[in-house]
């Protein structure tokens, strides 16, 4: 998997979604920016 769309709960999600070590996009965003946004949350 490389892309994803969903409606994210940081703090149900991030563990998961670190764990997808192919994930490059989330929401239309760069996994990297998109969980670092998330961890702020």
């Amino acid at each position: 998997m490389e892309r994803m769309w969903l409606d994210d709960k940081p703090e149900r999600d991030g563990t998961i979604l670190r764990g997808i070590k192919t994930l490059e996009t989330i929401n239309d965003k760069p996994a990297t920016e998109f969980l670092k946004e998330n961890d702020k949350k």
